[in-house]
């Protein structure tokens, strides 16, 4: 589910789904990515939308977190991903087989 329907990755998805899974990421590894956002590269290269990025931060389509260490689309996405676990498992009740 971290690729579009393309089958190209998508890093927000990406970090969407392992926020979902294991929780809010520590201050720590928050910072690091603030600090990242710093670093350029030495030569442009093109993402899969065909835009030049001369850094990480914008090859995958970021920053992902504002200053507090929260993300609207990632917020957003993970509700969505609750919604589809909720209506999958309501959808189909517990039955205890034979």
């Amino acid at each position: 589910m971290v690729h579009s329907n393309d089958g190209k990755y998508n890093a927000r998805t990406h970090l969407a789904e392992m926020i979902a899974l294991l929780g809010t990421p520590p201050e720590a590894l928050l910072q690091r990515e603030r600090e990242g956002r710093q670093f350029r590269w030495r030569t442009a290269r093109e993402n899969d939308e065909g835009k030049l990025c001369d850094s990480a931060t914008a090859f995958f389509g970021g920053p992902f977190f504002d200053p507090k260490g929260t993300s609207p689309y990632i917020i957003a996405r993970i509700s969505l991903l609750i919604l589809i676990l909720r209506r999958v498992y309501v959808s189909k009740p517990y039955t205890e087989s034979s």
